[in-house]
């Protein structure tokens, strides 16, 4: 019986690599050779200098610590308040759709929006109204519901710090003349006595805003305020007016037609401490066929004023002698077919606009 051979393994490092190496032909031999290291690839990484400390010296320290505006004394600060709170003048608008809030419907809530442009004479009135093309696009007080306008004015003072909010709340609730539409004043009253009717009693001045309202709503309006505002002193009335009210047949203004404006027929029940601020806007369009036209579409802005009277006063506070008119005429700055202020002459709303 032929001897068997023992072979015996030879176990192989795991980091040792196997190569065949040939001697002569057909023979071969087994050569255990190390296996090199793979260098890694290693990105340089850039220092970062060196970023010295900001130096105490950077910020210095004024001269006059109470050179500012913190710094002056509370009466000081107060006088200022007064004095520039006479020129605010806010519009308050109402959402058109209510909401449900924890299984509760809430009616439409209302909001208010700062005046771009209070008119300069006469603060309860906004210069810039969303259907004059008197200005510039820019330039119209017209809400935005998805770009409002920013705070500014005596508005935006108010929201600097908590210190100065609440110094001039008080002066913010007697000096802010309040724009709205007359359809709202009945509402918007319930929603302060319900909330806030300390707020009743701070209001002075408030302002009549739309576009061509109903008589009703006037009559309603006012019978409220005469009622449940105390300390009522300024009434704006501002809005559009028809042409052929304010001109005659030769579209010449009449200084005595604004007598049959129904919104001078209705201002006349408020008491003569009120002072009353009219302002009617009209679209006087160019006609071909007409004799009398103008050659250029033009807006024709009018103004009555009543100044309020000290004291009681007894007399007719409506004659020709208590009353001022005004007239002005001018051409549009934006003709255009297209510019969206005629859009609120046509009786329709813009889509995004309050």
């Amino acid at each position: 019986m032929a001897p068997t051979l023992q072979t015996r393994k030879i176990p192989l490092k795991p980091s040792l690599t196997i190569q065949h190496r040939t001697k002569g032909k057909g023979k071969t031999d087994l050569l255990v050779k190390p296996r090199k290291a793979i260098p890694r690839k290693t990105g340089s990484k850039r220092k970062s200098p060196a970023v010295d400390p900001i130096s105490p010296s950077t910020w210095r320290e004024p001269a006059n610590p109470q050179a500012t505006f913190m710094g002056l004394p509370t009466e000081l600060r107060l006088h200022i308040y007064s004095y520039i709170s006479n020129a605010t003048l806010m519009h308050v608008y109402r959402h058109k759709e209510g909401q449900w809030i924890n299984g509760n419907w809430r009616p439409p809530r209302f909001f208010w929006s700062p005046c771009q442009a209070p008119h300069p004479d006469y603060p309860m009135l906004c210069l810039n109204p969303k259907w004059s093309g008197l200005c510039e696009e820019s330039e119209r007080c017209a809400y935005r519901i998805y770009s409002p306008p920013e705070s500014s004015g005596f508005v935006a003072l108010s929201q600097t710090c908590k210190l100065i909010h609440s110094e001039t709340q008080e002066f913010f609730r007697r000096g802010t003349s309040v724009c709205i539409h007359p359809q709202e004043v009945r509402p918007w009253l319930d929603h302060l006595e319900s909330i806030a009717p300390e707020q009743i009693e701070c209001l002075q001045s408030v302002t009549f805003f739309g576009m061509r309202p109903d008589r009703s709503w006037y009559d309603v309006a006012i019978k409220e305020l005469k009622s449940r505002v105390p300390n009522l002193t300024t009434v704006g009335c501002q809005g559009q007016v028809r042409k052929w009210s304010m001109l005659n047949g030769r579209h010449v203004f009449d200084a005595e037609l604004w007598r049959n404006w129904y919104l001078a027929q209705c201002v006349k029940t408020l008491d003569a401490n009120i002072t009353v601020v009219m302002e009617g806007y009209i679209f006087n369009k160019r006609r071909v066929n007409y004799a009398h036209s103008p050659d250029k579409d033009e807006q024709l802005v009018v103004r009555v004023v009543r100044e309020g009277k000290n004291g009681k006063y007894n007399g007719d506070s409506w004659t020709n002698g208590n009353v001022e008119t005004e007239l002005r005429r001018s051409e549009l700055i934006s003709p255009k077919r297209t510019a969206k202020w005629r859009q609120w002459w046509r009786g329709k709303d813009l889509v995004g606009f309050f």
